[in-house]
């Protein structure tokens, strides 16, 4: 990250150019060395102590970045229910998907604390063999796709070069659903979108390219909760409601992209 250059006074030039003065004109300069080694020493020392208190007395500028990723979703664990039955065994196939964001690091923060909006999608399939048990036979086939809309908060370390980061994020999930499942509840071909909340922790390093330019990789633990529409939002109380597709989502994702910093 670019940061401002301030000049500072240079309070032992007077010293040093007497020092300089004296060396070409004495013949005993072995014991003017001697005695003005101290100077020496310091003066270089208290210049460089000046100059980064002169930069970190201003502030640094606020800064605005868009970026585009690509993630490699690994699911961890999945629970899908049908009515109030849960169905055994069930896996997510994971994905490739990709995303978009855009984030401001406040210059009242000093650069260290900023927030960022994101959507991300991608596809997949739930799967679940089909189970017998107590009479009930269970299974599931599903086709996803999936799309997360999440503000993060963001800590980072402002290097030039490299910036780690950790933070967190909360926003909407939707799922699109289209298969047959099976449970206690019934048997049910299905096309839906089942919404609810997600929320994940990153952490993450940028690459610094150029002043603009800037390459990131993310890891993601993501946590998704969603659930089908019942049939009866909006209407009267004696709507009898249908069985709905309720779904817990646990993932690992790799993230990797390019954003521009302006």
């Amino acid at each position: 990250m670019a940061t401002r250059r301030v000049p500072h006074h240079r309070l032992c030039e007077p010293s040093l150019k007497t020092i300089s003065t004296f060396l070409a004109c004495s013949d005993s300069r072995w014991w003017f060395i001697v005695l003005n080694l101290p100077m020496l020493i310091v003066c270089p020392v208290a210049g460089l102590g000046a100059a980064e208190a002169g930069e970190a007395a201003e502030p640094l500028p606020t800064e605005w970045y868009g970026s585009g990723f690509l993630t490699r979703n690994t699911p961890i664990g999945s629970t899908l229910r049908f009515g109030d039955d849960e169905i055994p065994h069930t896996s997510f196939s994971g994905a490739t998907g990709g995303g978009l964001k855009v984030g401001v690091f406040p210059r009242f923060f000093k650069s260290i604390l900023g927030g960022e909006i994101e959507a991300v999608g991608h596809g997949g399939s739930f799967t679940a063999p089909q189970t017998a048990s107590g009479g009930t036979i269970r299974s599931a086939q599903l086709d996803t796709t999936l799309f997360n809309f999440r503000a993060n908060l963001i800590a980072r370390y402002p290097g030039d070069l490299i910036q780690p980061y950790i933070g967190g994020g909360l926003g909407l999930s939707f799922v699109n659903v289209d298969g047959q499942v099976q449970s206690a509840a019934g048997n049910r071909t299905s096309s839906e979108v089942l919404i609810g909340a997600g929320v994940q922790v990153i952490l993450g390093v940028r690459l610094i390219v150029t002043n603009h330019v800037f390459g990131f990789a993310e890891y993601r633990y993501g946590v998704v909760f969603v659930e089908g529409d019942d049939g009866c939002s909006g209407k009267d109380e004696d709507c009898a409601p249908k069985p709905t597709i309720g779904l817990e989502h646990l993932t690992h994702d790799i993230a990797v992209g390019i954003g521009f910093r302006f």
